[in-house]
């Protein structure tokens, strides 16, 4: 018989009993091996294991393997080339005439000397160019790094000569930064073919570069491919019973140097639904964002944790209509009160919690959450089926 010691308030019974198991599990591999080294000896025990393999990650799922995120784009330009992808403002384009804006850059950008695999910044706000901008450096083969209008010089700088970028595209000034800028406002595109360029992407091929924040040393770019692009996209559309489709109108909020944006950017463009930009670099008005919410009729958006209560407010105390039934949440602790609000703004609304650092591809794990959930205050992100 063996007697613990421990504090109550921050370990229950069970967690006590897994590490009984656990030590007595390690015990086990000494006695049977006493040669056995530190770094082979298993802790979780064989159930733990199964838990972790067969049960949290049972996401056996049937995505496009062979295709590039361009190949998904220009899906939908064919299927639905009338329908509205992209909104700014009161500036609007249908996927054909977005496409063709695309391909008319990407022959200039060919132009200019961009190949496979090269790294092309785009240092502006997230407008229809940014999109026009990323959309085509794709459509080469070569993969986009986004850099947020607010940056230090310093950090541009050091990012572009870190990532050895070909080119940047930019509509502000930009001091030693690469030998050739690009303004795309003031490209004359009408000499250049509207028609796709046909260049084979491959799924290992870079997609896009995002650098992390820097706060434990120098910044650090990641890189991610197509496939891992498309790996997500499809794992995240699976979260919700109610898939993207041209119903959707999705709202793009998030930081375009923050790996959210792409889930933002390209879950419309990539399954026909219709992609609003928020016009501002921070989400600091709430009239605005609701405003925004109402008026398009969003049914997708990312809140971050600490507007959740917010936006909830508001709706609700002005009779704004809430036409949200996709709401993405991640990145801080949450509260499951804060997400039950929502259900009063939208019944049928789906929450997902996603959780990962951005060498996993944005998400490393999504916890469908539901009203009946019994939890005990904060939301979990493991895995749920």
């Amino acid at each position: 018989m063996v007697d613990y010691d421990y504090l109550t308030d921050l370990y229950s019974e069970s967690d006590i009993n897994k590490l009984h198991l656990r030590i007595l599990h390690m015990i086990e591999q000494i006695v049977k091996d006493p040669e056995i080294t530190l770094e082979d000896i298993e802790v979780l025990t064989q159930d733990e294991k199964n838990t972790i393999i067969n049960v949290f990650n049972n996401r056996v799922l049937d995505y496009p393997k062979d295709k590039s995120i361009i190949d998904l784009f220009e899906e939908q330009v064919r299927k639905n080339p009338s329908n509205f992808c992209l909104v700014y403002k009161d500036t609007s384009f249908t996927y054909s005439d977005l496409n063709k804006f695309v391909n008319k850059f990407a022959r200039f950008l060919k132009q200019n000397g961009v190949i496979k695999n090269d790294i092309v910044g785009v240092y502006m706000s997230k407008r229809p160019w940014f999109i026009i901008s990323i959309l085509a450096i794709q459509k080469l083969g070569a993969a986009y790094l986004p850099m947020h209008p607010d940056y230090p010089e310093d950090r541009v700088n050091y990012i572009l000569s870190d990532s050895n970028c070909k080119i940047l595209i930019t509509d502000q000034f930009v001091a030693n930064a690469v030998t050739k800028i690009v303004n795309p406002s003031s490209v004359n595109l009408d000499k250049f073919d509207d028609s796709n360029l046909n260049i084979k992407i491959l799924p290992d091929n870079l997609c896009y570069v995002i650098y992390t924040s820097g706060s434990t040393g120098k910044p650090k770019g990641v890189m991610l491919t197509h496939y891992n692009l498309i790996n997500f996209l499809y794992n995240f559309n699976d979260c919700f019973y109610n898939k993207f489709s041209g119903l959707d109108t999705c709202l793009s909020v998030t930081n375009i140097s923050f790996d959210v944006s792409v889930c933002e950017i390209y879950a419309p463009l990539c399954f026909g639904a219709t992609l609003v930009l928020y016009p501002k670099n921070t989400l600091t008005n709430i009239k605005l964002l609701c405003d925004i919410l109402e008026q398009n009729k969003i049914t997708f958006l990312y809140l971050p944790p600490n507007i959740l209560q917010d936006v909830y407010s508001f709706v609700k105390e002005n009779n704004y209509k809430f036409f949200v039934n996709k709401l993405l949440v991640g990145v801080e602790a949450i509260k499951k009160k804060d997400l039950n609000n929502f259900y009063e703004l939208n019944p049928d609304i789906e929450i997902v919690n996603g959780y990962g650092p951005t060498e996993n591809t944005i998400c490393s794990t999504f916890f469908r959450y539901s009203y009946d959930d019994d939890l005990n205050g904060i939301v979990p992100i493991r895995i749920s089926s």
